[in-house]
């Protein structure tokens, strides 16, 4: 009785010329064929691997980087706290057509000066604008925002926007650690919220110079630049003086 060998697979070949039909049984251990199968399997996911790091993985990249380009300018955080506050002012400042007067008067003056407040002193994504906005800190209720909040990261640069005398530094309420500065004609300029404060009251500034840091001292919820311009003391929208969009960005002296 033939015993049955499992070391080998058997595999039969046929071949027919005319009335003549040959066939041929041809072993091969099975351990070969294992190997074999396997060198195959390996051979072919090793191409596949190449061929997709190659050709298919760039255009999904690319296909990605696109998506996300047109979504996004700036690539900031989920989890990120957009810094909000400033001086609580609960009532909105009445109309001042004296002010407006001024403000257009100031303008022209001012449009080719050194002492115009012509250029943000942060580049970042405005949180809040200067006029009525919800209360940062909760609630239903609404406030007055003199100024704008300028969205940063602690240490962030702060420069100045025009020439000028520094007023004033050190803690003011809801501002926290604050700058003010006279750029002159009753026009100034406030800075709130720094981590650090790199002037002195009377030293004279510079447009571009670097005055302080981005921080989030005071009434704030997060880092950012709380900015304000002022005519004879009352608070004015800083977009009276600044360019359309985002300014360049001016690098400290």
């Amino acid at each position: 009785m033939k015993q049955k060998d499992d070391r080998n697979y058997t595999f039969v070949v046929s071949r027919s010329n005319r009335n003549l039909i040959r066939v041929r049984r041809i072993g091969v251990t099975k351990r070969l064929t294992h190997i074999s199968v396997g060198l195959v399997i390996f051979t072919g996911g090793v191409f596949s691997y190449n061929f997709i790091q190659k050709n298919i993985r760039p255009q999904i990249a690319q296909a990605y980087n696109q998506k996300a380009n047109a979504q996004f300018l700036l690539a900031i955080p989920q989890n990120r706290i957009f810094g909000e506050g400033g001086p609580e002012m609960t009532e909105l400042p009445a109309p001042n057509n004296e002010l407006d007067t001024k403000i257009r008067n100031l303008e022209q003056s001012f449009r080719d000066s050194e002492h115009t407040p012509s250029i943000y002193p942060l580049i970042g994504k405005i949180n809040d604008d200067f006029g009525s906005r919800r209360n940062p800190f909760g609630g239903s209720a609404s406030e007055f925002h003199p100024g704008l909040d300028i969205d940063g990261e602690k240490g962030d640069v702060v420069i100045a926007p025009a020439n000028g005398v520094v007023l004033k530094t050190g803690w003011t309420g809801g501002y926290g650690n604050m700058i003010e500065i006279d750029h002159g004609k009753g026009l100034t300029t406030r800075y709130g919220h720094l981590s650090q404060i790199d002037v002195e009251a009377g030293e004279e500034i510079e447009r571009g110079q670097e005055i302080g840091k981005v921080g989030s001292t005071g009434r704030s919820t997060g880092p950012h630049l709380h900015y304000e311009v002022r005519i004879d003391g009352e608070a004015v929208s800083p977009h009276s003086f600044l360019p359309a969009g985002n300014s360049p960005v001016v690098q400290p002296q």
